[in-house]
């Protein structure tokens, strides 16, 4: 196309579009899923990230109970603080 000597630019132009118009379109193609083997360092690093989401909840599972048995301490207390009459009343 451009190589020919009779042809202006925008006429070679034209005439490239044309001819490469289907390759710019796209065709789906069906994927194939790639069911590999994971490699060994990714199996550590899921084995690593497991066990890190386990410490965190394991965490927070403490700090909730630190909180509840320090409020119920708190409330044993006030209760021991009371006079016995003040206790059945």
């Amino acid at each position: 196309m451009f190589a020919e000597a009779g042809l202006d630019y925008a006429e070679a132009m034209r005439q490239y579009a044309q001819a490469a118009q289907d390759r710019l379109v796209r065709c789906k193609s069906e994927r194939t899923a790639m069911l590999q083997e994971p490699t060994r360092w990714r199996k550590e690093w899921e084995g690593r990230a497991k066990r890190y989401r386990l410490r965190e909840q394991r965490q927070q599972e403490e700090a909730a109970w630190k909180a509840a048995k320090t409020e119920w301490r708190k409330t044993r207390q006030a209760h021991q603080a009371l006079t016995r009459s003040e206790r059945k009343a």
